[in-house]
């Protein structure tokens, strides 16, 4: 299946205006997040985002937040669920479902104090956890620049600092260290 995309809706001026974009998540959804923003943003109207994935983590997650979605559910919720997350969304409120509040949570409960987690024995930052978890859902650097509204150049100069810290020379061996660390869901 595949997620939405801005040039269906632009193409579609005829119907009733939009209140909420439901998007599908799929390995193309932080590209086609971004293209929603701008879409939502140059609307003119109050559009709210709701995203429903099979698979919820947390760099789809923040990624998604960043971009505006205000909803989030797991694709085996059931249709009450949708319904709710719609309605919270309609009202400007956020809504997750509860596969996805416990990895919020747990999320949470796992932050250090310092709010920096270990990588084989490297402290990065939350910007390069970010940036670990969205090269783990296989994005490239310049996907992820987009969603992060920061230049290739920069998530470049992340991305070495990242290899250099966690002492790998390839993303396999980071997607590696970053599994066996619990940074991102297998």
């Amino acid at each position: 299946m595949e997620a939405w995309t801005t040039a269906s809706a632009a193409d579609e001026d005829d119907g009733p205006p939009c209140e909420v974009i439901l998007l599908l998540a799929t390995r193309e959804l932080f590209a086609t997040l971004h293209q929603v923003a701008r879409f939502v943003a140059s609307a003119g109207r109050a559009i709210q985002i709701v995203v429903v994935s099979s698979r919820p983590s947390r760099g789809e997650l923040y990624a998604a937040f960043r971009c505006g979605a205000k909803a989030y559910i797991d694709l085996n919720a059931d249709a009450a669920e949708l319904v709710r997350a719609i309605r919270a969304a309609v009202s400007g409120k956020a809504h997750f479902s509860p596969s996805v509040a416990q990895l919020l949570i747990d999320d949470i409960a796992s932050a250090e104090p310092t709010s920096r987690h270990r990588l084989a024995g490297a402290d990065l930052s939350e910007r390069e956890i970010e940036i670990v978890q969205l090269l783990c859902e296989g994005l490239s650097s310049k996907q992820i620049a987009q969603c992060l509204h920061v230049s290739p150049k920069t998530i470049e100069n992340h991305r070495y600092n990242i290899y250099r810290k966690c002492d790998v020379d390839n993303i396999a061996a980071l997607i590696r260290h970053a599994i066996q660390r619990g940074l991102v869901a297998v």
